[in-house]
């Protein structure tokens, strides 16, 4: 199973290396190791959303983020699971959505606090709560999909308790703008990507059929239609709710400074001598 290796050796995860599939490819012990780790998720979505209003209320942003901005997802029943994995060719360890979880955002600069504290702990192999690390990133609204949909996914390793005889479980836990997920909604028969199941569903088979080349006249003329009325609905939309102008630079500046803080603070520590006792 593969392995992807971070140079930090002081992580739960043995010699710094950390996983990007699940420790397991049976759909009955996924899904126990998924319910062990949703309140966990829960945790770590909740510290980040605290440390992201921190750096709003710093940086001078009115904010309304709280424990409320996280909608904790229905976990993947086992008949879905056993489903996915058959897309999956039978590898059930390459589904990392099965726990998932998604903090919403309000504003433009909720979005940008929320990116820029995941984008600080990925690159610098930031400790989450319970030792969770995170092992994947994909910021959609600097670099937005085929159809100009936009949102941040995460993929974090969970350490777990042992007691399923798995040490850890990959959760998933988005970022989205409240505002233009709503209006996407409202607007459902254009949508291409969430609560339009048929038609994410006819996207990922085009992108497949792409890949293999089997893409007939027929298919090729309905994707470019579903292509333009979904990159026009978002792009407008995103235009609406200022998301073409998202301002990183406060936010980035802010965890850049958090963070040297630390490592002074953490150095500062370790070269204490220790107190002499009697």
């Amino acid at each position: 199973m593969g392995k992807y290796r971070f140079p930090n050796k002081d992580s739960f995860f043995e010699d710094g290396i950390l996983p990007f599939r699940q420790p397991t490819t049976n759909v009955k012990e996924a899904f126990e190791d998924a319910q062990e780790a949703v309140p966990l998720l829960s945790d770590i979505a909740n510290y980040i959303i605290q440390t992201s209003k921190d750096s709003l209320i710093c940086t001078g942003h009115d904010t309304t983020l709280t424990n409320k901005s996280l909608r904790m997802g229905k976990m993947k029943s086992e008949t879905r699971l056993r489903a996915k994995a058959i897309e999956e060719k039978g590898d059930i360890s390459k589904i990392c959505d099965i726990a998932r979880g998604t903090i919403d955002g309000s504003t433009p600069e909720e979005i940008a606090a929320l990116s820029a504290f995941l984008d600080m702990a990925y690159w610098n192999e930031i400790e989450l709560p319970g030792g969770a690390r995170i092992i994947d990133l994909k910021n959609r609204f600097e670099e937005p999909t085929l159809t100009d949909y936009s949102s941040v996914k995460a993929k974090i390793a969970v350490p777990l308790s042992g007691k399923t005889g798995r040490d850890y479980h990959i959760v998933e836990l988005m970022v989205t703008h409240k505002g233009f997920e709503q209006d996407i909604k409202n607007q459902n028969k254009n949508r291409f990507h969430r609560n339009s199941h048929e038609t994410y569903e006819l996207e990922r088979e085009i992108e497949g059929r792409f890949k293999s080349e089997d893409l007939g006249p027929e298919i090729s003329k309905k994707l470019g239609r579903y292509i333009r009325i979904a990159r026009k609905t978002h792009k407008d939309l995103k235009e609406k709710h200022g998301l073409n102008r998202i301002d990183y630079k406060p936010f980035e500046k802010f965890f850049e400074i958090r963070l040297e803080i630390e490592k002074e603070e953490q150095a500062k520590t370790k070269n204490k001598p220790e107190t002499e006792i009697g």
